[in-house]
């Protein structure tokens, strides 16, 4: 059963993947697909694991190369693509790598608290640009991409600053040359979820934001006593931001401070809520093949059944988790073949 199953997986991922036939609905016949379920988890962070290395074959499928085309791909998806000539040009693998994307980020949106949530962003990102999550506390980049550039993710509610530690900064940005920021804020309105992207660089040069040495003159102020270049703002009690010393060990960017410079913004993502994910979902399931909507939902039923059998001793579950099996083997075999 398990070389099966791995059969599948690999036909998901294959190119020969296309829609040859389209299926149509009969009155009153509603088509159920479930939806494939992948566990998120810090994992997903982690390249070679069977986690990273089972959404990969997800992710690839997502068109676009960079972050902002990947979120222009996924939107059109969401609310663009809304008429039958549209929806019918949409192979299989992009079709379910998008629905697998979408429900994995409203999990990290709707089901998580912030912490948790924030930390789920950062294996997903992860995931998304084919780059590593850097474990532990007591350093400033999240993850590091796959050409191995450090990125510090914020997972934030709208009008919230950028800040952070100015001395773990300066540490990443002499370690990569720069740290990329990327800023992903939650904005709801009337229970619907919009996400904004945006994304800037901080380093010592030709980024958006530059650091200088305040006093290049004294070598004993190694530890980093720097300020933002052509940059200087000051708060109500007269601090300003982005100095170093004893006593200003904190950065911070305000908001109309980034999201006014030019090539900032990635781009935003109508999620909507539960429902309206659930409403785009069946908006395509009436162009997936009989047999593969067969396929996923024998694999939930099987799922189900063997639980029940498990958990509750349930000898009936089994015999019908049997025949899940027997009709998903003989499923996946025509399917493939």
């Amino acid at each position: 059963m398990q070389k099966l199953l791995n059969e599948w997986r690999d036909y998901l991922a294959s190119e020969k993947l296309i829609i040859t036939e389209r299926v149509s609905k009969t009155d009153g016949e509603t088509k159920t697909l479930a939806i494939p379920k992948i566990a998120l988890s810090e994992k997903w962070g982690l390249p070679g694991s069977e986690d990273r290395k089972l959404i990969d074959q997800f992710m690839a499928k997502i068109p676009g190369s960079t972050l902002a085309e990947k979120i222009e791909g996924i939107e059109a998806f969401v609310s663009e693509c809304t008429d039958e000539a549209c929806i019918e040009k949409k192979n299989i693998p992009e079709i379910l790598s998008n629905l697998v994307f979408l429900d994995s980020l409203a999990s990290v949106v709707f089901d998580f608290n912030a912490r948790t949530a924030g930390i789920l962003f950062e294996s997903f990102v992860a995931a998304l640009l084919r780059g590593t999550q850097v474990a532990g506390t007591q350093q400033i980049e999240d993850i590091l991409d796959a050409e191995g550039a450090a990125v510090s993710l914020k997972f934030i509610a709208p009008n919230t600053p950028v800040e952070g530690s100015f001395e773990l900064l300066i540490k990443a940005i002499k370690k990569y040359g720069s740290v990329r920021y990327i800023v992903c804020y939650k904005i709801v309105e009337d229970n619907e979820m919009e996400l904004k992207f945006f994304s800037f660089t901080i380093g010592f040069e030709n980024t958006d934001f530059m650091l200088i040495r305040q006093y290049p003159e004294n070598k004993y102020h190694d530890r980093g006593d720097y300020v933002f270049h052509s940059y200087k703002r000051v708060t109500k009690d007269g601090d300003e931001w982005g100095k170093l010393g004893s006593k200003y060990t904190k950065w911070k960017i305000p908001v109309e401070d980034f999201q006014s410079r030019a090539g900032v913004f990635l781009g935003a993502l109508s999620l909507g809520s539960r429902e309206s994910i659930t409403e785009i979902a069946n908006r395509y399931v009436s162009h997936l093949s009989e047999s593969l909507i067969s396929i996923f939902n024998l694999l939930d039923s099987l799922t189900k059944n063997v639980n029940t059998y498990f958990l509750e001793d349930n000898k009936a579950a089994g015999l019908a988790a049997k025949e899940n099996a027997d009709n998903l083997a003989i499923n996946i075999r025509e399917t493939i073949l």
